[in-house]
């Protein structure tokens, strides 16, 4: 309840606070065509419509109370949770099962950022239309024909989705794989066809995208990268070793993750990552009969993440890059053989539990630009961020020794 009432942090401050276009909802119409209206710093452009619409009605309800933005956030992040309940349903045997899946999605606090941190709503309103379109695609597959009603309910969400943040687009590949992982054993060609005949509205819309937001994308990998695309591969190589760290064991959790450049594939922090993932590849591809019930979810987090190794960012780990891939997580856990159903009882609780108290240091930490870069500090003294934040925070407060 507290945690409602935390400040505005990091970039909440150039795209709310000092933003003057959300603070009129006569800007609204523009937000569609004007990737400049993200941000009063001209250089942070983004094209995310919808999030600036969510902040204007926040504006315009409540002015910049932060009380509103909050429950906002925590809003999104209830729906969904409940849309990930759905999809678990169609793939658990039993209901309490899938519930116990949601509420692991719903408490896992590497997840607590999105919640917390105002500004990463574009990624739970991502994916709450993300989740939606794919909730809606697989009602509509099953049986022979595709319905229809069901097909224009996923591509309006996929457009909602497209909207919020680009990450979005990874939805095509997520149902291109789950065609092919539920094709079973129909000929190639017909898998093929099918998946024509499906996803090609899909296509269409995220070439549509693709269009609109070819000249931020072209700035992003060819004329302003942040670094060279030899030095970002190795970098996240090391980086999805470190996520599925945080998905098992999310402790250490920091807003600044003390993390360092992979310049060199024969630096250790590069080669041993990636003939990590290549001995798990290996393992996977020898055990893909026995995983057969799992093998959608243990594709999900890589082609989520999939982005993150061409597209230099500024920050090297973001946990809230870990929202749609902790859904994957939740999954794998909740399809456990029957012969762990006691370790899924009181288990699953425990979990619960630690997760809750995990979640409630987190909050207490976003509570203030001081405590939260303080933790930063503590965590990543030799990351440049948490140094400069916490000298403006100082400044703010007139601590100037």
């Amino acid at each position: 309840w507290e945690g409602m009432e935390s400040a505005f942090q990091f970039d909440d401050i150039h795209s709310l606070v000092e933003n003057p276009h959300i603070r009129s909802c006569e800007y609204i119409p523009a937000f569609f065509y004007r990737p400049e209206l993200f941000s009063s710093a001209s250089e942070s452009a983004m094209y995310r419509p919808l999030v600036l619409v969510s902040y204007a009605l926040n504006y315009a309800l409540g002015g910049y109370r932060v009380g509103g933005y909050h429950w906002f956030n925590l809003s999104i992040h209830i729906g969904s949770s409940f849309l990930v309940y759905l999809l678990l349903c169609c793939y658990s045997d039993t209901r309490l099962r899938a519930f116990l899946g949601a509420c692991i999605f719903a408490l896992h606090p590497v997840n607590s950022e999105t919640v917390n941190y105002i500004c990463s709503r574009s990624e739970s309103l991502c994916a709450f239309f993300f989740l939606a379109s794919f909730y809606f695609y697989l009602k509509g597959s099953q049986g022979h024909e595709y319905s229809s009603r069901w097909l224009v309910g996923s591509i309006v969400a996929f457009c909602g989705a497209l909207l919020t943040k680009s990450i979005a687009i990874m939805l095509i590949g997520l149902l291109f794989v789950f065609e092919l992982i539920s094709g079973g054993e129909r000929k190639p060609i017909a898998i093929w066809k099918q998946i024509a005949q499906r996803q090609w509205p899909f296509w269409i819309v995220s070439g549509g995208y693709l269009a609109i937001t070819g000249q931020l994308v072209e700035k992003a990998l060819i004329s302003q990268p942040v670094r060279g695309m030899d030095t970002q591969l190795w970098t996240q190589t090391k980086g999805v070793i470190y996520y599925l760290k945080l998905l098992a064991m999310p402790v250490g959790l920091n807003v600044e993750h003390q993390f360092r450049l992979g310049e060199d594939f024969w630096d250790l922090q590069v080669l041993f990552p990636v003939l990590f993932l290549l001995s798990l590849a290996i393992i996977i591809w020898k055990n893909w009969e026995v995983l057969a019930s799992h093998r959608f979810w243990i594709v999900w987090p890589f082609v989520i993440l999939l982005p993150t190794l061409v597209i230099p960012l500024n920050v090297l780990i973001n946990e809230h890059r870990l929202f749609l891939p902790s859904l994957a997580f939740a999954a794998l856990v909740v399809k456990l053989p029957n012969r762990y159903r006691g370790v899924m009882g009181w288990g699953g609780i425990g979990l619960l539990l630690i997760y809750g108290v995990l979640d409630h240091q987190r909050t207490e930490i976003w509570k203030t630009p001081q405590t939260l870069w303080q933790d930063s500090l503590n965590k990543s003294p030799l990351m440049p961020r948490p140094h400069i934040f916490m000298g403006d925070n100082f400044k703010i407060l007139g601590e100037h020794e």
